[in-house]
């Protein structure tokens, strides 16, 4: 199992390093997927949007100084871009690696699991 990103299927300004790594690990599942299905195992990963993390919350945070504007408000402006409304909790990511990672996902291998609130659907 591997987590990927939205990264790795958008263009996003200021990510191109963080996109282009998460593009490799989508790559690397799919062949890896075809050079273990042999051994029985299965390769997959998750690719998160946006989830409430140290990390984003610094994203957050070095928009709200570039614009100028308080930080809440930059968090309410990207949670209202998200088709359900808000940021994922991490929980909810995981939840989706163990959906992938257990026998109820038997027979996916290969695959992207988008966790994202419908963003890459736009």
């Amino acid at each position: 199992m591997n987590i990927a990103s939205i990264s790795g299927h958008i263009g996003q300004t200021d990510h191109a390093v963080y996109a282009a790594t998460k593009g490799a690990i989508l790559s690397l599942c799919r062949a890896l997927a075809w050079e273990l299905a042999p051994y029985r195992i299965r390769v997959n990963s998750v690719s998160p949007g946006s989830v409430d993390t140290p990390m984003l919350r610094g994203d957050i945070e070095i928009e709200s100084r570039k614009r100028g504007l308080p930080y809440d408000r930059v968090k309410a402006e990207r949670e209202a871009e998200q088709a359900l409304g808000r940021w994922a909790r991490p929980a909810e990511i995981a939840d989706a690696v163990v959906f992938l990672a257990g026998e109820r996902a038997s027979f996916i291998t290969g695959a992207d699991l988008l966790v994202d609130s419908g963003w890459v659907a736009r």
